[in-house]
Formats: C-alpha cells, sequence, structure tokens
C-alpha cells in the first residue's frame, strides 16, 4: 500500500470519504489536493449526522497556484512539493500512487490534467463518481496509449451526503460503497472491462472497509457493472424529476400528481428497453439482463432506494439552486448515446435532457425556488401524446 493517499474532489462525496479515512488508525497519510485554491480554507474537515458534527484534522493540503502544486504548512502559506527526478515533468512534483478521485464526472478530464504528470501506469486511480462516460473521455483525452494509462478503479456510492459549505456536509442517510475494476463499455457494440487486479488495490479496498461509516465492499467487476447501471437508473430518474419538480425524493415519490409518476414511469420504460438491448453478454448474462433490468424489478428496486433516502435533495438540483452545471450528460445524456448506437427510441428522456440543459442555462437561484403551478415539462411530455407510446397509462390532471 502507498504511503500517501492523494484525494481529489471534496464535495459531499469527497469529504465524507476523506473524513471517515481519517478516522482509521494505522493509515496512509491523507492529501487533500485543492485544484480550485481560495485564500482560506477551515483547517478540519466536519460530517453532521443526526444533528451531531464530528471533525477530522489530520491531513496534509496539496494546493494548484500558477501551474504548480504547493503542499501547504500548518497555519501558514504554501511551499512547493519536493522535485522528483523527471526533467519533463513542470514543477517536478512529487509521483502519485493512489488517487481518489471525487469530482463531478463533467470535471474530470479538467482536474486529472492537472495532475496528470504525476500519474503513471503504476498508478492506480478510484472514481467515486455519479454517471458513465468519464473513462472513456478520459482514455482519448489525457490516457490514449493503454500501455503508460494508470490503473482504473470505480466505486458505486449509495450514501446520501448534502454539502453545506466548503470542507462541510451532511450525511443525510446511510448506504454504502462498492469498490472494484472498473467495468468498462467504450461502446454500445463493445464492452470490455479492467480484470487485472491494480498494483496496492487490495490495501485500498481494505482501507476503505476499516471506515465505519463507509460500509465498503469489494466486488467483481460483473457484479460492479451490474450495480452502476443499477445506480444509473436511479440517479437519471431521481435527479432530472427533483430538479425539475424542485423537490426532494420524498416529495417525487409521494406525489399525487398522476403526470409525476407516469413521467418516471416512462423513464425506466425506456432505460429498461435500452439496457437490456446493450451487448453485454460477456459481463452480464442475457437472462440476468431480462430479469435484473425489466422495468418492473427498476421500478421497485429506485422506490426502495427513494424512501431510504427520504428528504434528500439530489446533487442535481442542489447544482442547479447553486448555479452550477450539472451532470446530466454523464447520466440521461448517457442513456441518449447508448439509444443512438442501438437506434432506440426515447423521447422521454429526450424532453427531460433539454429541460434540465434549459434551467441549468438559465442559472436563476431565485426562479428556482418559485414553484409555479405544474412544470412545464410535463406539459411537454403529454403533447403529442408521448407517455402513452411508452405503455404508461395517464391521467389528465
Amino acid at each position: 500500500m502507498a504511503d500517501t493517499i492523494h484525494i481529489l474532489g471534496l464535495g459531499g462525496v469527497g469529504v465524507l470519504v476523506a473524513h471517515s479515512l481519517a478516522g482509521v488508525t494505522n493509515r496512509p497519510r491523507l492529501n487533500l489536493m485543492l485544484h480550485r485554491p481560495k485564500e482560506y480554507h477551515p483547517p478540519s474537515l466536519a460530517i453532521t449526522r443526526n444533528g451531531v458534527t464530528e471533525y477530522q484534522t489530520d491531513f496534509d493540503f496539496e494546493s494548484y497556484q500558477d501551474g504548480c502544486w504547493y503542499r501547504e504548512l500548518p497555519g501558514s502559506s504554501v511551499e512547493p512539493m519536493e522535485h522528483s527526478q523527471s526533467q519533463s515533468v513542470l514543477c517536478n512534483e512529487a509521483p502519485i500512487h493512489v488517487l481518489i478521485v471525487a469530482v463531478k464526472a463533467h470535471h474530470t478530464i479538467h482536474s486529472i490534467q492537472l495532475v496528470k504528470h504525476r500519474l503513471s501506469r503504476h498508478s492506480t486511480i478510484l472514481f467515486l463518481q455519479n454517471g458513465i462516460g468519464s473513462l472513456d473521455e478520459l482514455d482519448t483525452e489525457l490516457f490514449p496509449n493503454a500501455s503508460v494509462r494508470p490503473y482504473y478503479m470505480s466505486a458505486v456510492v449509495t450514501h446520501c451526503i448534502r454539502r453545506n459549505e466548503f470542507f462541510s456536509a451532511t450525511h443525510t442517510a446511510m448506504g454504502s460503497i462498492s469498490l472494484g475494476s472498473s467495468p468498462r463499455t467504450t461502446e454500445a457494440f463493445k464492452a470490455s472491462m479492467s480484470l487485472k487486479a491494480p498494483p496496492g488495490a487490495d490495501g485500498l479496498v481494505s482501507l476503505f472497509k476499516r471506515a465505519y461509516y463507509l460500509n465498503a465492499a469489494v466486488r467483481s467487476p460483473q457484479e460492479l457493472l451490474q450495480q452502476q447501471l443499477n445506480k444509473l437508473v436511479t440517479n437519471s430518474v431521481h435527479n432530472p424529476l427533483t430538479s425539475l419538480l424542485d423537490c426532494s425524493i420524498e416529495g417525487l415519490i409521494t406525489s399525487t400528481n398522476p403526470l409525476v409518476q407516469a413521467t418516471s414511469d416512462a423513464l425506466v420504460c425506456e432505460f429498461s428497453d435500452i439496457i437490456k438491448a446493450l451487448p453485454l453478454s460477456g459481463l452480464i448474462s442475457k437472462e440476468d439482463l431480462e430479469t435484473e433490468f425489466s422495468a418492473a424489478k427498476l421500478k421497485t428496486t429506485i422506490n426502495q432506494i427513494g424512501q431510504r433516502a427520504g428528504a434528500h435533495t439530489t446533487s442535481m438540483l442542489q447544482d442547479l439552486r447553486n448555479g452550477e452545471q450539472t451532470e446530466i450528460m454523464y447520466l440521461n445524456g448517457c442513456f441518449m448515446r447508448w439509444a443512438v448506437d442501438l437506434g432506440i427510441d426515447c423521447p422521454v428522456n429526450k424532453i427531460i435532457i433539454r429541460k434540465v440543459l434549459e434551467k441549468e442555462s438559465k442559472a436563476d437561484k431565485i426562479m428556482l425556488h418559485q414553484n409555479a403551478g405544474p412544470p412545464d415539462v410535463l406539459d411537454d411530455l403529454m403533447k403529442g401524446n408521448l407517455l402513452s407510446t411508452t405503455g404508461v397509462e395517464t391521467t389528465q390532471v
């Protein structure tokens, strides 16, 4: 196991993971990487559970400034990182052996670009992200040569976390983290995955499992892919619909508006058809695809997750309220890309994507908190009888 673990991305998930790992005894050093440094940041990370806030301070900090990474000295400014032997690396920062990435999917390329010169084929990167597609972009944009590419690991995170402010988050609902070698679906007609265990993977998994609140377990690539697809469906229903309706997950699943449930069911039916058409026979059997990803099974899974999440505010709604870019193209957009490759029509998903992107472009924080009657997305879905074409029965309000 490496003597240092670097953590890039300190949103809700990053804060939870860093805070939990800091509580493990006999662990590697934790370096928090501030790729968008501020003039001041708190000296500790804070996690609140059931109204009680706990703090962790045993971290080192690295800040990215003027094209270089610098190590912060406790209570002072910054100091340049140690020089490595390589003369081709800007600022000659020390190599990174284990990197945990918890930035939003659409920030992956830019964030990894800042540390690319410190990574090698001996490095392990663990991705803690929503959606699917960022790893393929990473291969294309930054690591096209597979022989020198870092090893990828992925995780499926089901904890519910709300970011409060910089370095602070609330753990609103307990979940789990499943870790494993990254399953890869580079194209809808070509599936592959990383079967070779990366160096230090066992130590990293062991560390996660020792962190009580993470509730972590290792999964095979096949199991991890199945969990990724289930979470992709769940996020592609909960995130955009709560964002468009400006409500919690509980508000979504308990809505008495029949169009809300009809829209949710229509999305699930479209996603089920797309997943079952993916050529994943080498990873997931055709029988399992038909059973595990039937519309009925997916609806049950989504409802169970929704009940556990309760009043949790989805990350997409948090992003919209903060005027930030959402992950819609790595959630619903992923299904859209697959549908195009497979020749499958998904009209409801297409409208949902358009409506989220329209709301995202407005970035009007005040309007996001105004509830002016039924959302126009539902009206748009009824035009042309789109919902009925999916086989979902609806009742006009």
